[in-house]
């Protein structure tokens, strides 16, 4: 289990939201990694 941002969060315009996008996709690159699926560029 991986706790990471809600789709929704990552749509709504703030101040925040580049920041919020790169930890998401960190994020899944991290689970992709865990699952030994070949990671990708983004």
């Amino acid at each position: 289990m991986m706790p990471t941002y809600h789709p929704s969060y990552l749509l709504r315009p703030s101040a925040q939201q580049g920041e919020a996008k790169k930890q998401a996709w960190d994020d899944l690159q991290a689970v992709m990694k865990e699952l030994g699926l070949p990671p990708k560029r983004g």
